[in-house]
């Protein structure tokens, strides 16, 4: 668990380096084998046609996203009780986005250790990223729902799923809330020393402080409306290509493979998304070297371009932090007792 005394030195040491540098060049290889699988010639000259301006476009107009989402997780720790300076929380907040690539959630332990000389808690932070991630879902799912019903077509798996989550989620909180079945849970963890899982359930804990009907409309609207505008630029990015692809079914598209590539477990749905985009938009019609064009431009404006507000965050953000906690263990050191004549 992070400690509040200081920054742990691993997050500057060489196997953290090391982490970054295997992720990005597996995401490459994943971007450089796709080019291949598709015919290089023919993906390159898409990229031509579709040009510099656009794909800049596009990646300003995704990283909108980060914004909308960012202003949920600051209320979320607002309303846990952790009140960290907007400035700094946006640049931890951003600094997550560097990994979001990495197995096993890397970046969200980074937040945590990041947010930690600001007296928020390990627990306190993942029971944000849980409400965070979790809102996530319902939203997109919401997002899914709603443009398949405007398209005629609602989906009755999305919208099972997503009653499903809904209700399950509020059917732990209320278990949570039952005091003493909660107690029991609680206390059978402690008996057997169960280090993480005592941890999982004081989190819960901090969870169901935000976890109310109000908060989550909010906050899967919130949801709602960050992917709402990456799924925007991924139709936009398919209509510059030439793919006569309607709106509403170009949001579905993209409801579906985000949903897939979360599911697949991998990081950052790296592969999973990409097949899923490009299957789909071959199925609409459009060519192997243009659909896979289209995956990967989606991609590196709604994932890539991330990573590297990331990166360039992270740098600033440690390099602040270092400061922060030299001079937090500057307070903490007792002053020096003049020797006695």
């Amino acid at each position: 668990m992070p400690s509040r005394n200081g920054l742990p030195s691993r997050i500057l040491d060489a196997g953290f380096v090391r982490w970054l540098a295997i992720f990005v060049l597996v995401g490459a290889a994943i971007y450089l084998g796709g080019m291949v699988w598709g015919g290089w010639t023919h993906v390159a000259g898409a990229f031509v046609r579709l040009g510099p301006l656009p794909l800049l476009l596009a990646a300003a107009v995704a990283s909108l996203a980060y914004l909308v989402r960012f202003y949920r997780w600051h209320l979320i720790l607002q309303w846990m009780g952790s009140d960290v300076p907007m400035r700094a929380n946006l640049g931890i907040y951003l600094s997550g986005l560097a990994l979001t690539a990495s197995p096993g959630k890397v970046g969200e332990l980074m937040r945590t250790v990041l947010l930690s000389p600001f007296g928020v808690s390990s627990r306190r932070s993942l029971a944000a990223f849980l409400a965070d991630r979790l809102s996530d879902v319902i939203g997109v799912l919401f997002l899914g729902v709603m443009a398949g019903w405007m398209n005629g077509e609602l989906s009755p798996y999305l919208t099972t799923v997503l009653i499903l989550l809904l209700a399950g989620s509020f059917v732990f909180r209320g278990l949570i809330q039952h005091a003493s079945l909660w107690a029991s849970v609680s206390g059978f963890l402690a008996r057997r020393e169960n280090r993480w899982g005592s941890f999982a359930a004081d989190a819960a804990l901090e969870w169901n402080r935000v976890w109310s009907l109000p908060h989550v409309l909010l906050f899967s609207a919130v949801a709602t409306i960050a992917y709402g505008i990456q799924a925007l630029v991924f139709a936009g990015l398919c209509r510059a290509l030439g793919l006569e692809l309607p709106l509403l079914r170009a949001i579905e598209i993209f409801v579906s493979a985000t949903l897939l590539g979360a599911a697949s477990g991998m990081p950052g749905g790296l592969g999973a998304m990409e097949a899923a985009l490009v299957a789909q938009l071959m199925n609409q019609g459009g060519s192997n070297a243009l659909s896979i064009t289209a995956a990967i431009a989606t991609r590196l404006v709604t994932l890539w371009f991330g990573v590297l507000i990331g990166l360039g965050s992270l740098l600033t953000v440690v390099a602040r932090l270092k400061t922060l906690v030299a001079s937090q263990k500057a307070d903490k050191l007792p002053a020096e007792i003049p020797n006695s004549e």
